[in-house]
Formats: structure tokens, sequence, C-alpha cells
């Protein structure tokens, strides 16, 4: 609608609180094989409705699957989703089974070690022979608990039912229920824990960069908005802006911090203690202090014994008194102090079942350390517990921190500084065996940039080719879109899963003042925002196109190669066109926001009707074509540049995936272009594979005023690049964080 004239309508708008929220992430890499069981069934994050949480896979618009990322080689360690280990302990994969289970041990009892068994009653035995566990490393005495890592020789073990290892020694070709109280063994319940887990290697050598931190279930570092982040098996977000945290008690020895620190450590979790009225963790004083020395960020644990309310006060008491002799107050904690609840075991003691006992034990904890100043404070635990024994809604809203060693956590908690520990087999220099954790923001968290920064004229992109465009989220599977595919004034604009539909393509056109309209395709009308107003939380509509300063847009570059789509009113050059709340669902309206960073505020403009038959890809920064190296036809063989020579291995086809995602296949060997293992950061290896479905193997194109393309991949936004801007045949084709130079741009057909 022209704003000259025009009489504006009243209408409230309320400012909506803002979240940069992070709902979904491209996959990564090769086919995804298999996944383990989980204790219980994954559940979604709340927003996640399309991330599928509980699922391996995720539709994808050509009606495909996104696939996992298989295996990869990561120094000496071999990465894989494959299926657990035959002989590994259920919900424990460097955990070997034992070879039998005592008939002596119920269905019902956990198992809580690989030697060690507790029924119902409390009685502790040993799982293979079943005679009673009497050593008191393991099961202290009536007046004093145990070490609670004593019996697994200082790593953490998820407890599980007896049912589950029966069955999976069984299936293993062990003796389920082994007969009667002859069996021999000893009723000691050290573990010596097994560090072989077939293919699955754990972690080890030098790690300078957390990304080589992976899990043996598909659980990996990558890098999204920029940042470091932690993906599931299923290639969706955990967490960005994220750190490689470990977690530490005297069982790793007197560790070299600086050493563990320059090996890629990023934060640490340090026992402090157990129960009440006992010892400190031999080591916690010494870790707090150089990790205090080395500016390493830390948090705080203690190992839960209370059985009722006192227990907790008495727990509550005795962790402020330890973080008080170890010179730790509230200003120190870059994590919480971590109330740590699991299956426990203590001679004449049994730890409580019913989730409104342990809901009380959390607040009377809580309550203790809030009355001194401690208010930075998480509850840990494993998914099976946190979804039977401490099943409530105040305890898990209190959880931040979860251990599962699977492709998920299987565990719904969004917290914003949410943490997984993901595996309990990693090897880093200056510790050695100890667990890996990955911490972050699930909510990004926006930088000190201004908008004026933001949308600074060195970031504006004045080049935009005019065409049909689909305008995709930075989150990947939801794109611009017109409500109910509608032909009236004032229909909301919002955001939608792909259809191919017209009413998710537009016609950009430049406007030659550096702005540019926005029209739908199915319509013809232009994205207006409503009324010209400017406050924060004014709807975007289509409507008649009339050449108002409010049907104007300007596109400025955002860091991750993406585009900030900013209003041409001149009341309103600091907003932006912004996804309401962060929401993913379908049907989000979009409205106008002050630039802040969020990813809810980044878009791609993808090329729609590229050319059909196979095309040449030249180089904008030279004559040479993109080629597959010497013609191979190999899987995995690389992409590079080279002198023109009408071979098949420099003719691609363009196969539409529909919504402006595009496979580009060689001709030669029908392969398609790929980023090997699915690699997120800077310097993906370029590559040809087959076709399985996955986002490192699609791409889009943007186009120039010029005529030439940036072909960026939609797992991450990074562009097709020359290897340092080489202009020399046979140089690398990589990807690479896109920044609109000559390497980065290719002519097509020509």
């Amino acid at each position: 609608m022209d704003l000259k004239g025009e009489k504006m309508k009243n209408r409230l708008v309320g400012a909506a609180t803002k979240f940069a929220a992070v709902l979904a992430v491209p996959a990564l890499g090769l086919a995804l094989t298999a996944v383990p069981a989980q204790a219980a069934s994954d559940t979604n994050l709340s927003g996640f409705d399309q991330a599928g949480l509980g699922s391996a896979t995720s539709s994808v618009s050509n009606g495909g699957q996104q696939s996992g990322f298989g295996t990869k080689t990561i120094g000496d360690q071999k990465v894989s989703s494959a299926t657990a280990p035959k002989d590994a302990m259920p919900d424990n994969p460097s955990q070997k089974l034992p070879d039998k289970v005592s008939s002596a041990i119920p269905d019902d009892a956990t198992v809580v070690s690989k030697d060690v068994a507790v029924t119902k009653d409390g009685q502790v035995k040993n799982v293979e022979t079943g005679k009673p566990v009497t050593d008191p490393k393991v099961v202290g005495t009536q007046d004093t608990p145990p070490d609670p890592l004593a019996k697994t020789n200082g790593k953490k073990f998820i407890p599980v039912e007896a049912s589950e290892v029966k069955k999976a020694v069984e299936k293993n070709g062990g003796d389920a229920v082994a007969k009667g109280g002859n069996d021999s063994g000893s009723s000691s319940s050290n573990v010596d824990a097994a560090s072989d887990i077939g293919t699955a290697k754990k972690t080890s050598g030098r790690v300078q960069n957390v990304g080589s931190w992976a899990s043996q279930y598909g659980a990996h570092w990558g890098s999204y908005n920029g940042t470091e982040a932690f993906f599931d098996g299923g290639n969706n977000l955990f967490v960005q802006q994220a750190r490689g945290v470990v977690d530490v008690s005297e069982h790793q020895g007197t560790i070299d911090w600086q050493a563990a620190k320059n090996d890629g450590v990023e934060g640490a979790i340090i026992r402090i203690g157990f129960g009440w009225n006992n010892r400190n963790d031999y080591q916690a004083i010494r870790n707090i202090n150089e990790c205090k020395r080395l500016g390493i960020p830390f948090g705080i644990y203690l190992y839960s014994y209370a059985y009722d309310n006192n227990g907790a006060w008495a727990e509550g008491q005795d962790t402020v008194k330890k973080l008080h002799d170890a010179g730790v107050y509230p200003g120190d904690l870059s994590y919480p102090v971590y109330y740590d609840l699991e299956n426990w075991t203590w001679t004449g003691h049994t730890p409580p079942t019913d989730p409104w006992v342990y809901d009380g034990i959390v607040n009377t904890w809580y309550g203790c350390l809030q009355n001194s100043g401690y208010n930075n404070l998480s509850v840990y635990s494993y998914t099976y517990y946190l979804n039977t024994s401490l099943n409530t809604n105040n305890i898990r809203s209190h959880t931040r921190w979860v251990a599962s060693y699977g492709s998920r956590t299987g565990f719904n908690y969004s917290s914003n500084d949410r943490g997984w520990q993901y595996a309990d087999n990693g090897s880093i220099n200056g510790i050695g065996n100890v667990d890996l954790n990955a911490f972050g923001n699930y909510y990004y968290a926006a930088g000190a940039m201004s908008p004026a920064e933001i949308l600074s004229p060195s970031r504006r992109v004045d080049d935009i080719a005019e065409g049909d465009y689909f305008i995709g989220s930075d989150f990947t599977d939801r794109y611009v879109d017109v409500g109910q595919y509608s032909y009236a004034d004032c229909a909301k604009i919002g955001i939608w899963t792909p259809t191919n539909g017209l009413n998710q393509l537009y016609h950009i056109k430049p406007l030659g003042d550096g702005t540019y309209s926005i029209v739908a395709k199915h319509s013809n009308k232009a994205i207006d925002v409503y009324s010209g107003f400017s406050n924060n939380g004014a709807d975007i509509i289509q409507y008649t196109s009339n050449g108002g300063v409010n049907q104007h847009w300007r596109f400025y570059r955002a860091g991750d190669g993406t585009l900030y789509i900013a209003s041409g009113m001149p009341w309103a050059s600091d907003k932006v066109l912004d996804i309401y709340a962060g929401s993913s669902d379908p049907g989000t309206k979009l409205e106008l926001w002050q630039a802040n960073s969020g990813w809810n505020q980044r878009f791609r403009l993808m090329k729609a009707n590229m050319p059909s038959g196979p095309q040449t890809l030249k180089s904008r920064s030279s004559s040479n074509r993109l080629d597959i190296w010497s013609g191979s036809t190999a899987d995995g063989a690389k992409a590079e540049i080279w002198t023109p020579n009408s071979g098949g291995n420099q003719m691609f086809y363009f196969a539409d995936l529909g919504n402006g995602r595009y496979g580009i296949r060689a001709l030669h060997s029908g392969k398609y272009l790929d980023i090997a293992y699915g690699w997120t950061g800077d310097g993906g290896s370029v590559i040809q594979y087959p076709w399985h479905q996955a986002y490192n193997q699609e791409w889009y194109f943007e186009g120039d005023s010029a005529g030439s393309y940036a072909i960026k991949s939609v797992m991450n936004n990074k562009a097709i690049d020359i290897k340092g801007g080489s202009t020399s045949p046979g140089s690398e084709v990589i990807t690479y964080q896109y920044m609109g130079q000559g390497n980065q741009k290719w002519w097509i057909g020509r």
C-alpha cells in the first residue's frame, strides 16, 4: 500500500519476547545405518516439532530422507554410527557384558556396574555369581556410604535393569541365567572397564579442536551460526556456541590441566564429594585451583545419597561447607553446582523410588544452596532415571545436564545452557580416560553487534540478480510462505514446510536505488510492512504492488553467508524480517524486528529454474572449469579446477529437488557433488559420491547482477570455493564461508 495519503489503521501490536532460537540443522555426511536402543523413547524438544529428535531421519522436500553421517576417520579414531558392539552392556557402550547372569539376580534388579547388581530390597550381588558383595569400598558401611565411582574404577555407569542385561547376554551367546550358586568367580565388584569397543574406538591423541571429540553413535561436533556446535546422531542440533567439557574426580589422578587445556578442554565439572559428613574428593581443591589459575571455566557436582529431606538438608549444608573450604564462591562458577541423582548402592539403605520423595529432596538441597547465595544450580542424572524415579515437572525443569551414551539424549530439556554427557571413554592429554560433554546454548546468544553494525554499508548486497527465488529460512526446512495460498491483500506472510508451491516463490527485482521489490509469484502481490509501521512486531503481509517504501527491501550479508532482509523504509532502517519468537512451527508469522543477529532473521535466496541439460561451471576468477580429478568415476574422487577440455567430467546436470535445492550430477560418472564426511566447517573437500539424499549433497544458487552464481551448500551455507583463491589447474575445490569473492562465483554454460 502507498503510504502517501493512506490513512493509518489503529492497531495494537504487542512487543513479543524475542528468542534467536536455532531449531534444527542440516544433515551431515553419509548414510546412517542404525542407532542403539535407548532406555526411554526420545522426545522432541520444545519447539523442535520438525527436527525429529525421536527419529534418525527427517523429511526433505524431494520426498527423500536426510541421513546422518556414516564413518569418518579423525586422527586415530574411527567414528561410526553403526550398531552397538555385540558384547556391550546396554546403555553403556564402552562396558563389556558379563559372560553370564546368575539366577540369583531377579529381572527387576538394577545392574549398577559390569559386576554388581542391586535388588529392590537393597541386596548387593555379584552379577555372575549371585553372591553378596560385602567389600566396604563398593558398598560402604551402615554409617558411611562408599565412593560411588569405586565399583566402576572411576568411570560413569548408567544403571540398567537386569532383564535387559540378561537379554543382551543371551543374544551375545552367553548364559542369560546362570544355574544356581555354584558359579565361580569373585564377589569383588571392581571393573576393569573395556576400552576396546570394536571399530568405535575411544577418542585418543591430541585434541586441539573440540570438533575432534565424537561419539561412536554418530553424535558429533560441527559448526552452526559460525560457532562450534554439537549434533545428535540424527544430525539435529543439540547446542550451538558449544564447549567441550570434561567431568573429573580423584579417579583421574593428578591432572596436568595445562596439557588438557592445550588439548582442547574448554571447561570442567569437578566432583567435590559425595553424601554428607564425608571427606572431600581427594583432588577437588587442586582441580578447582588449577582451573582458576588457567582460566578454565568450571562447575561443581556432589553425588547424592539422600533418601529423605533430612539427608538432602545435610547434603546441602555439606555442599556449602565444601565450597567455602575450596574457596568457591558464586561468582567463580561458569557452570552450575550440580546435584547428582542416581540409583545408588549403600549398605543398609535403599534409594527412593517415589518421584515425589525426590522432588522434596531436590527442593531441600536447592534451598540450602540458595540461602548461602548459590543460585546457579542444576540436577544431573541419566535419561532412564529422569523418566522414572525423578519424573516430576519440578525436577525436569531443574535438569540441565544429562548422561546418555547413545545417538540422542532421550530427554526433553531446553535450557539455554544445557549439557550432554555423550561418552565415557574419552582420552585427553594430561587427564587420560575421562567423560566427554557438550555444553552450550540452546538459543543463539547474539554477540555485542549493534543493529548499525549488522546492517553496516560494508555488509550491504547490491548485486542480487533479478529473478525468481525461494526464500529459505536459515532453519533448513522452513520457507517464507503466503499463508493458505491466499490471493488477498493483507494476507499474512509466515513460514511453512517446503511445498515447491508458487506461494513460496518470489520475483526479486532491483529498483535502482539499492532496494528491491519482492513479489509473490502466485498472487503478483508484494511483500509489505502492514501500514508502514516501524515498531517491533509489525506484521508482514502481501499487498497489491504500489511502489510504497514499505514494499522496498535491502539485503545485508550475515557472517554465515545468509542474508538479512531489511526494510527500505527510512524510519525503520534498523528493522529486518524476523520469524516471530524464533519459532519453527509451520504458520509462524513474519514480523519486523530490530536486527539482532538471530538465526530467525537470516534467510537464503535460492534461485529457481536453473538450466536443464549438461552445463559447465567456469570459475569467475580464471578460465578454468570445475572438473572431477582425472575423469575418475570412483566414489570420493575430488573436484578441482582444470583447463577446458569438453570432457564429461567437466559437465554437470542440475537435478531439481524443489524449493531451490539442486543435486549437481557429473555427466561422466552419474555421481553427485558432495561435501566429504558432511564436514560443516571451512575447508570441506568437494567430492563426487553416489546420491544418498543427504544435505551435504544439496546445493542452492544465489545469482548476481553480472550473471554469475555462488553455489552454496544447503547443509551449512558455505560456498563452493577454489582453495586459496588459486587459478592454477589442479587446484582443490572446497567449501568455505561465503565472502563474495571471484573464486566463489561461477559462470554457468560458458
